[in-house]
């Protein structure tokens, strides 16, 4: 079914996509789950809401600055496959122009390297620095 979906309202998208196979609730049931490699799992809603978060024992044996790089990781890589799977589902009703469009605007480019280094920070919060930028 690669209908054109561009001349439809609203309304009418969302009419379709209750008799097409029960598309939102498809879609509101999708969830990822990654886990990292000191264990830390996190699950995630194609909406990007965490709703589950095991950080496990190895946490307690890493720095802050490492346990929020596996956090954002484990996070990253969930929210990876939920929109991966979101995008699965709509492919067959949107066509494969708006897919690869999904594809593309949901495709994560990977950033810096994150410093892990215990103590490093990139923000500075000293008083001087706010008293320069105002």
């Amino acid at each position: 079914m690669n209908a054109d979906l561009s001349g439809l309202d609203p309304d009418e998208l969302l009419a379709l996509s209750e008799t097409g196979g029960g598309l939102t609730a498809r879609l509101d049931a999708i969830t990822g789950t990654a886990r990292g490699q000191h264990g830390i799992a996190a699950t995630v809603t194609l909406a990007g809401k965490l709703v589950a978060l095991d950080l496990g024992q190895a946490c307690t044996r890493m720095t802050a600055a490492e346990l929020t790089a596996e956090l954002r990781e484990v996070i990253w890589r969930a929210t990876d496959s939920t929109l991966a799977e979101g995008v699965e589902v709509l492919a067959p009703v949107v066509g494969q122009e708006i897919t690869d469009e999904l594809v593309r605007l949901t495709a994560r480019e990977p950033g810096p390297a994150e410093s892990t280094v215990e103590g490093e920070s990139h923000d500075d919060f000293s008083e001087q620095t706010f008293a320069l930028k105002d």
